[in-house]
């Protein structure tokens, strides 16, 4: 049976192209607009819009597409899935990018792991998973630097890509203060 807006959208057209009802029916391989398939409808629709006989045989333009698209569903709350490559090579990414900001960035190098004695040691990945390893996931409690489901690792991630904007707004809101400051001592010599 077809959609109530593909019956309407069916008589409209019919209506624009001057048809009556008897056309429309005769249009149809059971006589009836309501017997029809929503299927038959589409291939109904399409032939009326391009002024062609119906040929039921086919499939109406674009239909195998929609029925063709892959369709990505949820896995059930028993079924645990393990990180994908591609998650993991992101989270090493995004590692590694932390890194190389630490090094721009005090600030982050305090954040990352408070030096004791004036230590400034360089941030490494292992300095960010040890920091990570202070920090726990919301859905089970379990540390970051520990990964064990995608979910895991998505919700690390998006830590990491927090950590990471953070800290390029950090250096940011430093070099404008510092430009500030120096055009300031310039108009004041």
């Amino acid at each position: 049976m077809p959609s109530p807006k593909q019956t309407s959208f069916i008589f409209g057209l019919a209506r624009r192209r001057g048809l009556d009802i008897d056309a429309v029916r005769a249009m149809t391989p059971q006589g009836s607009v309501k017997k029809m398939s929503a299927l038959e409808a589409s291939v109904l629709i399409d032939a009326m819009q391009q002024g062609d006989a119906p040929d039921y045989s086919k499939p109406p333009r674009g239909y195998h597409k929609k029925r063709l698209k892959k369709v990505k569903r949820r896995a059930p709350k028993n079924v645990v899935r393990p990180p994908t490559p591609d998650q993991m090579s992101m989270w090493e990414a995004l590692l590694d990018k932390l890194a190389e900001n630490g090094e721009r960035n005090r600030q982050l190098r305090i954040r990352l792991d408070k030096p004791r004695n004036g230590d400034d040691a360089p941030v490494t990945a292992a300095r960010v998973l040890k920091w990570l390893g202070k920090r726990h996931y919301a859905t089970h409690g379990g540390a970051m630097n520990r990964m064990l489901t995608s979910d895991d690792c998505k919700e690390c991630i998006e830590l990491l890509k927090a950590v990471i904007g953070r800290s390029r707004k950090a250096t940011q809101r430093l070099q404008d203060e510092a430009r500030q400051r120096s055009a300031a001592s310039e108009t004041a010599a």
